[in-house]
């Protein structure tokens, strides 16, 4: 479990002068990728980053990416489904409410988010098809661009290329996960698959969902200072919605469903593929990959304009994304000094169709007893994002003690939109260039047999441009004034920029030798952000609300020994405060102050092993004028396994104490002081088996 807080060693890194045992550890070894694009020791990593490798990931109590993310510090996810299946992400205090998303989940080093809102589709990497996960916290958009202002979250995929993987597991609430995993060959070369499926009832009516997916890759061409690879990837989800309640539903009971989202429906299908190519020329290494996706989602879905009033349309979109990069990496340039130069380009091509469908509208009474379909087509549109970047990185290290750092980006974005519902005028389009520079410095200040310490700080500029949707969404919005109804989309919306200042620490000790060890994780960072992009409850659309200030801690702590016990602790402080506009000085809504993430651990890989975790989160406000908290709640989670030779019995068990709380909620938009809130399950269990063989 140390893993959550300092990555633990490549293998085969020792630190010289280290002994090897089993207490001794050198996470500042470890290689990461995320922050400069380029493999790079952790010890010379300007910003914060936690590595979690597969093992590490099983130990956790946690049964999907989402919840593994969870417990890495300064990351906070609230849920909408109750059982964090489907989560928010919150990430030095941006948090998108469900509608975009302020970090970059990229999948073997491709950008997935989705093309229509920028949101992260969890379901997409189910946790059997992690190998390892990169969680960079902080705005890195000089490495990758837009989206990327709360950070990144770079999951590996690819299985190992020896073996076959099965893992099956059921428990409460109807939930079932099965994962295949094998190697094989295609083309005459190696080649790896692996295909999996989960589902669940949920713990609410009307909240069931399934995921499955298919992956496979392999080599092409392979030989020396050259490699080419294909890839494919296919995941299918359809998930019912059961909405919010009001304290009055709760009341009465937190398992029903909300009776306007009886119909709420989601299918979606994803397909993607592409090649990657390496090549090496003399010292320096180049890459490049190209890529293809393909999306369709069909979608009814519920707004609730009051307690006593809501509307229901159905949206068909389908999109496709053409994307590439290539990237040259230059070691021992010719001049004196430890250094080294990296350059890429950075493609991409999207396209989308959108229409909307009648569905249904009215009180509560017109839900109980209809029987609805698909209605006439209201709207439709079609519309594009075209992006491309160039960058670069330069790191010298003057001392060995002593590493410099600066790179850039430069992000030209057009998006443009022609909608034949008349919503907005045809042709409409809008283009951005923007420019994202970065410096740190990061020292070496303890370096010995029993300690290693790093210190960096950083500096850099980050943006987030609005997502097609919040520029030309074309759903229309009933209101009980002229005109009538209105658009939650705003076509003249700016990109949003943020300056970010990061000082960090890691520190490693061995405090005991061979019995008792030590890491420390600490950074302490600041954003000032500019035309920061909100929903606006007064003009009940998208605004660039002016001036906000975030500032915050992420602490992670891990001791362990003697023997195979570790505990942990993390703290996250994200305070987000508007600067300007009638709430100045105000939090921003729906973004907890205080995030505690807390546990033990026991045991090894080859018997018994357990683990127990406790989440907390307080101080969270549902309105801009701070009038209306989230009640701060707390639960506890558990883990058991058993391994043998070629197998690994597991057990978890999920609010473990049965807390009744809810993790986030909304005021009524209609201004009639209701508070609508999103439940979160009671105890619920899953057992399960993994064969290796």
């Amino acid at each position: 479990m140390c893993a959550l807080f300092i990555a633990v060693p490549a293998a085969g890194a020792v630190h010289p002068g280290a002994q090897q045992d089993t207490l001794r550890v050198t996470p500042l070894d470890t290689l990461v990728v995320s922050i400069e694009r380029v493999p790079r020791p952790l010890a010379l990593s300007n910003g914060s980053i936690t590595r979690l490798t597969r093992t590490e990931l099983r130990a956790t109590t946690a049964r999907t990416l989402a919840g593994a993310i969870a417990l890495v510090p300064g990351v906070v996810l609230v849920d909408r489904d109750g059982m964090g299946d489907d989560p928010q992400l919150m990430m030095r205090g941006f948090y998108g409410g469900g509608e975009a998303e302020y970090a970059l989940l990229l999948v073997d080093g491709r950008p997935v988010n989705l093309p229509e809102s920028g949101r992260i589709d969890w379901d997409l990497v189910p946790l059997s098809s992690v190998a390892s996960v990169e969680v960079v916290r902080g705005g890195v958009s000089a490495a990758w661009g837009d989206a990327a202002m709360g950070g990144v979250i770079h999951v590996r995929t690819l299985p190992d290329t020896t073996g076959r993987r099965l893992s099956l597991s059921g428990g409460g609430l109807g939930t079932g996960r099965a994962s295949l995993a094998f190697a094989s060959s295609m083309f005459g070369r190696p080649a790896t698959f692996d295909a999996n499926w989960n589902r669940t009832d949920g713990f609410r009516e009307h909240a069931r969902r399934t995921a499955k997916g298919v992956r496979a890759n392999g080599r092409l061409i392979e030989r020396e200072g050259a490699a080419l690879s294909w890839w494919t990837a296919h995941a299918w989800r359809t998930f019912d919605e059961p909405g919010p309640l009001t304290a009055a539903d709760l009341a009465a009971g937190r398992t029903q469903a909300a009776p306007f989202y009886r119909f709420d429906l989601a299918s979606e299908r994803t397909h993607r593929g592409g090649l990657d190519g390496e090549r090496r020329f003399g010292a320096s290494r180049g890459s490049a990959f190209i890529s293809i996706e393909r999306r369709r989602a069909d979608r009814i879905r519920t707004l609730p304009l009051a307690p006593t009033f809501a509307d229901t349309q159905e949206r068909a979109l389908r999109s496709w994304r053409l994307a590439g990069s290539a990237q040259l990496v230059m070691p021992e340039l010719p001049w004196p000094g430890d250094d080294d130069l990296v350059l890429g380009v950075d493609v991409s091509l999207g396209w989308l169709t959108s229409s909307y469908y009648d569905f249904l509208r009215g009180p509560p009474a017109a839900y109980a007893g209809a029987d609805p379909a698909r209605g006439e087509r209201n709207q439709h549109g079609s519309g594009s994002r075209v992006t491309a970047a160039g960058y670069f990185g330069y790191g010298v290290s003057p001392t060995p003690a002593v590493r410099l750092s600066a790179g850039g980006r430069l992000d030209w974005l057009r998006d443009s939109f022609d909608d034949e519902g008349g919503a907005s005028r045809p042709g409409e389009s809008t283009a951005h260039v923007v420019f994202s520079p970065r410096a740190g410095i990061n020292v070496r200040i303890v370096d010995s047999a029993r300690q290693r310490a790093h210190l960096h700080l950083g500096a850099s500029r980050s943006f987030k441009a609005p997502t097609p949707d919040q520029l030309y969404d074309q759903r229309r919005i009933p209101i009980p004034f002229p005109p009538f109804e209105t658009a939650f989309s705003n076509a003249e919306l700016m990109p949003q920029f943020g300056t970010n200042v990061e000082v960090g620490l890691v520190h490693d000790a061995e405090l005991v030798p061979n019995h008792l060890s030590a890491g420390l994780t600490l950074s302490v960072w600041q954003m000032r952000l500019r035309d920061e992009l909100d929903f606006s409850v007064e003009t009940f659309r998208y605004e660039n609300i002016g001036r906000s200030r975030h500032r915050g801690l992420d602490v992670g702590a891990r001791l362990r020994g003697p023997g195979t016990l570790t505990t942990f602790a993390n703290y996250t402080r994200q305070s987000a405060l508007a600067r300007s506009g009638e709430h100045a000085g105000n939090v921003l809504k729906a973004i907890p102050l205080h995030a505690y993430v807390a546990g033990v651990q026991t045991g090894d890989a080859h018997g018994l092993a357990t683990g127990l975790t406790w989440t907390h989160a307080a101080r969270m406000y549902l309105d801009d004028a701070n009038t209306r908290r989230v009640p701060a709640w707390s639960r506890w989670d558990a883990t058991a396994a058993w391994a043998i030779p070629g197998s690994r019995v597991f057990a978890t068990v999920s609010n473990l104490f049965d807390a009744t709380y809810s993790t986030t909620g909304f005021p009524d938009p209609a201004g009639t002081g209701i508070t609508w809130w999103y439940p979160a399950a009671g105890r619920r269990w899953e057992f399960g088996v993994d064969f290796i063989w």
